[in-house]
């Protein structure tokens, strides 16, 4: 999905938790996000994600996301923001959210 593209963001990411919430028979407010950058590009993401939403077109302003080392990095000289790759939004119970390499 392409988030810049909304009129209301905030209520395409509630209709994701509450979609995964009626999913898993659990209570909205039990729910928080887990965010995983994707290293693939757009065009070879082919399916829906099971969980949540493959989302495009976030920008990054005063840094820049290192492709090769999976992280934030100072920007480029001269660099005022850049495009950030996909980002897989998906909510998760809190009890059970994973920390390793999820930012």
């Amino acid at each position: 999905f392409w988030l810049p593209g909304f009129t209301y963001p905030t209520g395409f990411n509630t209709a994701l938790m509450q979609t995964t919430a009626r999913a898993n028979g659990i209570a909205i407010d039990t729910l928080n996000w887990e965010f995983q950058v994707i290293t693939q590009d757009t065009s070879t993401i082919t399916q829906y994600a099971k969980e949540g939403a493959y989302v495009s077109g976030l920008i990054l302003e005063g840094a820049r996301w290192d492709l090769d080392n999976g992280h934030l990095t100072e920007p480029a000289p001269m660099e005022l923001y850049c495009d950030m790759p996909v980002i897989h939004f998906k909510p998760v119970e809190t009890k059970k959210k994973g920390t390793k390499g999820i930012y």
